[in-house]
């Protein structure tokens, strides 16, 4: 049993020594190992994602990546770079401002839809990445045409994005689900009155639809940053 056990692992080493042998290795590109990268950010965090686990996944060597990232950030710019190009809308040119942006939020909310993992790429390890900010800069722009300056632009360019963000976090193509499985256990933890609002709740619950909460929630971002501007614009007139 011994020797058999011995010969198995000999053909194991050499199985993989083949492997990792010159010639024998898959072919490898940019654009595969971006591919892998983005399948394995769909599973995990961007701080989990590591070149090693990457090359365990495509059978190559950790160091065979390194020909086409010099680090693991340069791959997770490359990640953020891939996923925020196929963002298909700029801002548009024209129309009222507000319509511009409610254009803007609703092609943002179908590229979340398309690219999940894109709420992983948008920054790591405290820094924002690059392609996010050329998603967010005509965001900043517009806001700024309006008439908002200094710290008011930046209260209401965070405010924004934060809540766009939070929101379309929180509504995202599962909501639906959720709303249609709500468990009665769930109600354990509340006093009666609560439990009896809720049970009043789930005959309407599952009816309520995601395209309907989006739209409304989106066009309540734009109302609000609206009320920003107008506020703005009348203390500016008021000097």
């Amino acid at each position: 049993m011994e020797k058999k056990a011995v010969g198995r692992a000999q053909r194991k080493a050499a199985a993989e020594g083949a492997r990792r042998a010159p010639g024998r290795q898959p072919r490898l590109s940019r654009d595969i190992i971006i591919e892998q990268a983005l399948a394995l950010l769909a599973q995990s965090s961007a701080e989990e994602l590591t070149m090693t686990r990457i090359a365990e996944c495509l059978s190559v060597t950790t160091m065979s990546l390194y020909k086409y990232f010099p680090n693991r950030e340069a791959l997770l710019d490359a990640l953020a770079e891939h996923t925020f190009a196929l963002f298909e809308n700029s801002m548009p040119e024209s129309g009222s401002w507000q319509k511009r942006l409610l254009a803007w939020l609703c092609s943002l909310q179908q590229h979340m839809d398309r690219y999940p993992t894109m709420l992983k790429v948008i920054g790591w390890e405290g820094r924002l990445s690059g392609a996010w900010v050329k998603v967010i800069a005509p965001v900043a722009q517009l806001l700024s045409e309006q008439g908002l300056r200094g710290e008011r632009l930046a209260f209401a360019l965070v405010w924004f994005m934060s809540s766009a963000m939070g929101f379309l976090r929180t509504e995202t193509l599962d909501a639906p689900a959720y709303r249609q499985q709500f468990s009665l256990g769930a109600l354990d933890g509340l006093d009666p009155r609560q439990q009896q609002t809720f049970l009043a709740l789930l005959p309407y619950l599952p009816a309520t639809g995601r395209d309907e909460v989006v739209a409304f929630g989106l066009r309540q971002l734009v109302a609000t940053v609206a009320q920003l501007v107008a506020q703005a614009q009348g203390e500016q007139g008021d000097h």
